[in-house]
């Protein structure tokens, strides 16, 4: 499995519990990034970091320590009320990368940047990319 795959498959594990996020610099930590993907489509942008628990689960993959920061930015209003288009962006330092099939490893920053269409109801829309016209 790619770190790339992982890292997905972690961040996109939209868990219901509550957290804020805090748009203005502050990264708040979340255990999911559906707060985010909520704060975003209200507030235009999110940012935050996923929790302890996320990052030492997501370091046995990418033996790294460091936090996984998460930006969440609305791009586009869809048709459904309250849907968006968001851009997330993932990020991690020292990330340790395999070199082909050579043992040895080295470490670098990593990023990893999707769109997703979400709704402030905290589900997917009926019409993902469908967007809206007129707002």
């Amino acid at each position: 499995m790619s770190w790339r795959t992982a890292l997905a498959g972690a961040v996109l594990s939209c868990g219901l519990l509550p957290a804020l996020a805090q748009p203005t610099g502050t990264r708040e930590e979340v255990t999911t990034i559906r707060p985010l993907l909520i704060a975003a489509i209200q507030q235009g942008r999110a940012i935050g970091a996923l929790g302890a628990g996320v990052a030492q689960g997501m370091a046995e993959v990418f033996r790294s320590r460091k936090p996984i920061e998460v930006d969440v930015e609305r791009t586009a209003w869809l048709k459904e009320p309250g849907c968006a288009r968001l851009k997330v962006t993932t990020r991690q330092a020292a990330v340790v990368v395999p070199v082909g099939k050579d043992p040895k490893s080295v470490t670098s920053d990593q990023q990893l940047v999707y769109a997703i269409s979400y709704c402030e109801s905290g589900i997917f829309p009926n019409e993902p990319l469908a967007m809206a016209s007129d707002r």
